[in-house]
């Protein structure tokens, strides 16, 4: 399927202090594809942003739709990512999945429930490993100049009513940062 990532380079008023957001959406059934997408998306900022990509620090999230041990992962992280979640010391709410299988409502039938379990087989092309693995993650890369520091890392569930309705099949996740560049701290 068509996939996208859009990017926009940040810059803080009051310092200057400029970094860069990347949110991306890969495959959901090829781990061939978002190996592959996480190759064209790294190829794609160096030549779109070349001087930006080595100096400022990228925040990189999104639905991978892959487990953290997979190539596409391995790959990031060999193009000098590392995950938030991983690094942040201070974390709350971390549920063992990102994907929580349920589809507005919460599904009261178990037949359907198992279903979706073993229907889904698990982005990682692996046995369904239920509330096993993060398929949505914040990836970091410092600068040249500035670092990221984490501060806070947050996965609340997204239940937005009694009722059981979920505003997504994901679960959210929140990371609180500091840019700190040339020994200065910026939020």
């Amino acid at each position: 399927f068509p996939r996208l990532a859009t990017h926009a380079i940040f810059e803080i008023k009051d310092t200057k202090t400029q970094f860069i957001v990347v949110n991306c959406h890969f495959d959901h059934k090829s781990s061939e594809a978002r190996k592959n997408s996480a190759f064209i998306l790294i190829k794609t900022l160096k030549k779109l942003i070349p001087n930006e990509f080595e100096k400022l620090p990228i925040l990189l999230m999104g639905d991978f739709n892959e487990a953290p041990f997979t190539e596409g992962y391995n790959y990031l992280i060999s193009e000098g990512f590392s995950s938030i979640l991983e690094n942040c010391s201070h974390k709350f709410e971390i549920f063992k999945c990102s994907f929580h299988y349920y589809y507005g409502k919460i599904v009261e039938n178990f037949l359907v429930r198992i279903g979706l379990f073993f229907g889904f087989k698990y982005h990682s092309g692996v046995f369904p490993k239920f509330d096993n693995y993060h398929i949505d993650w914040i990836l970091e890369k410092n600068g040249n100049n500035s670092k990221i520091v984490n501060l806070l890392f947050h996965m609340p569930s997204d239940d937005i009513d009694s009722d059981g309705i979920y505003a997504s099949d994901h679960f959210p996740l929140f990371a609180k940062i500091e840019i700190k560049e040339n020994n200065s701290k910026y939020i």
